[in-house]
């Protein structure tokens, strides 16, 4: 099958895109917040890197298609990096009280590490994890694999969800590794076991679809229920500093990619379409959050859930926009934005 024929999945991602505008939009807040985004919306990420990585092992991988594959991501980058660039320079160099200098270097550790741009993380894990689990995928099994990336999220959630029930002297050592290295929640390091996850997927495909729909809600269910539970003991026991990942996430995203492989869709759209906007809307949120933000700032009050939806408008207008341009002559560009 190739990509076009996995519907659902084109499906989910558009789901996942609008999940992941209101973590930035930040419609909700208190118990709300909790139960919709730390539940609901966190998922989306790491569902995308699971479906990068399954249609990416879905074909025989080689170097030449893992540079390919290496290029695409970098010119995706790139056009977001130059659109983004005022905020980015805002963020970098002007509001911060620092040397020139220094904020290159952060600059530069950004791009290697995590973000220079707003949600470059996501691009910058996958240009790292993909060839790396395709190097080890060579001489280990993904079983192996599997164990490697989840011992590594363990260490990534413990050091950053559950920060705040740490004894004093592990968040000082904690603290020390932040300074000079990376948020580890939004890097490769978060980012490998999911990676790892979709090669796995792409491998059992079969065995996956065999499981059933049926069988495969009551597990996805019982993740969920279990996901909720993580995240509603960590609100009323101790509040995380950083909610980007937690333990349950792991299993309920994997379950929820299962899931959707075992659904099958009855509705007709332009799954093409929905796939790009699912990229599109993921890239552009950033900038109308940062708007909106700036105008509930300096202008006047924007209610949560308006901002919300005005983010989601201004998205699919610049989606829409940018989709019919990039079908003419002058304006084919467009398409390394998606």
């Amino acid at each position: 099958m190739t990509q076009g024929e996995y519907k659902e999945i084109d499906l989910a991602k558009m789901a996942a895109a609008i999940m992941v505008v209101a973590i930035h939009a930040q419609p909700f807040s208190g118990l709300t917040e909790a139960m919709l985004i730390d539940v609901w919306a966190r998922l989306a990420v790491p569902f995308f890197f699971i479906a990068s990585a399954f249609f990416f092992f879905k074909k025989p991988a080689g170097q030449q298609h893992i540079g390919h594959y290496v290029k695409r991501l970098a010119l995706l980058y790139l056009f977001w990096f130059v659109v983004e660039l005022p905020i980015t320079v805002l963020h970098f160099y002007i509001e911060p009280q620092r040397s020139i200098g220094q904020s290159t270097l952060a600059l530069l550790q950004g791009l290697l590490w995590g973000s220079t741009f707003s949600g470059s993380w996501f691009i910058t894990a996958l240009m790292e994890c993909i060839p790396l689990v395709w190097l080890l995928g060579r001489r280990l099994s993904s079983a192996t694999l599997l164990l490697a990336g989840c011992a590594l999220y363990a260490v990534v959630v413990g050091s950053t969800y559950y920060y705040t029930v740490l004894p004093p002297d592990w968040r000082s050592w904690v603290d020390a590794c932040h300074a000079w290295s990376f948020k580890p929640e939004l890097s490769w390091a978060s980012a490998f076991v999911f990676c790892v996850a979709g090669r796995l997927m792409a491998e059992k495909e079969a065995q996956v679809k065999a499981i059933g729909s049926r069988k495969m809600l009551w597990a996805w269910l019982f993740a969920l229920t279990v996901a909720a539970g993580e995240v509603l003991t960590m609100f009323f026991v101790a509040r995380p500093q950083s909610t980007d990942v937690y333990f349950a996430l792991l299993p309920f995203a994997i379950l929820s990619f299962m899931l959707v492989l075992n659904l099958r869709c009855p509705w007709k759209f332009d799954y093409l379409r929905l796939r790009r906007y699912s990229t599109l809307f993921y890239f552009s949120h950033f900038i109308f959050v940062f708007i909106l933000v700036l105008v509930n700032k300096h202008l006047l009050p924007v209610n949560p859930l308006l901002k919300y939806g005005l983010v989601l408008l201004l998205c699919w207008l610049l989606a829409t926009t940018m989709l019919t341009l990039s079908q003419r002559r002058g304006f084919r560009w467009l398409k390394y934005g998606f």
